[in-house]
């Protein structure tokens, strides 16, 4: 039998199964992986010389791994509770293009760019949910949604600083000096788990979850950021059921 045959005939099985008795319960640590690349900018405005700057920054942090525990409870047939608490980290780059004030002249901004790598984003989120499961003697399919407590540390770009010299008609920058910044936001979640019970108090499983939330960071006095947390994430490991 093909993999897809065998794949429908699993579903069909899942759906028909019984659903999930109250009174029992699941906790469970995973491995996870998160693909989505997250990107955003930021437009800033800044005094100098008695003049207006501007600062434009490009950010782009790349996918990453990351890991789940949580705990789940069936308050009725099929129906229950998940508490869950994720964690993730990536790691970025930024460019930006600035222009900066002349001190003798008015209307004749230096313009400066450059980039910089080694930036991290780490994100952590409580997942609360409402569920619901349907089991078999081996197998067991949950489905889940609700809300996401969702904080996020990034580093920031600062505005950049720079060395000029008589006509300052140009500018050197000096290498870039990032910022680590946070905030949090409350969002939403849902995603689908599948089981495998080894033994009646243990098992292995697979997950998916998509999650998100816009967080806003204020990265400095002169404005903020904002991110976009979450994503799908797919995840395997360990089971418990109580």
């Amino acid at each position: 039998m093909s993999r897809i045959g065998t794949s429908l005939l699993t579903a069909v099985a899942l759906l028909a199964a019984t659903p999930a008795l109250a009174g029992e319960g699941r906790a469970w640590a995973s491995g996870t992986f998160n693909p989505a690349k997250t990107e955003t900018a930021e437009n800033r405005t800044f005094t100098e010389f008695a003049e207006q700057g501007t600062l434009e920054v490009e950010y782009a942090f790349d996918g990453g791994p990351g890991g789940e525990i949580g705990v789940e409870y069936r308050l009725r047939s099929g129906l229950g509770l998940q508490l869950a608490a994720s964690f993730g980290t990536r790691d970025g780059a930024a460019s930006y293009t600035a222009a900066f004030p002349h001190p003798l002249y008015l209307n004749r901004d230096r313009a400066a760019s450059g980039e910089t790598s080694g930036l991290s984003l780490t994100e952590t989120a409580i997942h609360f949910d409402l569920v619901y499961g349907k089991r078999g003697p081996k197998w067991e399919i949950v489905g889940f949604a609700g809300a996401s407590f969702f904080n996020v540390e990034a580093d920031i770009l600062d505005r950049p600083q720079y060395t000029h010299a008589y006509p300052y008609d140009t500018v050197s920058v000096l290498a870039p000096v990032t910022l680590s910044r946070s905030g949090s936001k409350v969002g939403f979640n849902a995603g689908l788990a599948v089981d495998y019970r080894l033994s009646k108090s243990f098992g292995l499983g697979v997950q998916g979850r998509f999650s998100g939330a816009t967080v806003e960071l204020e990265a400095t006095d002169e404005g903020t950021v904002e991110l976009d947390a979450g994503g799908f994430a797919v995840g395997a490991g360990l089971r418990l059921y109580f």
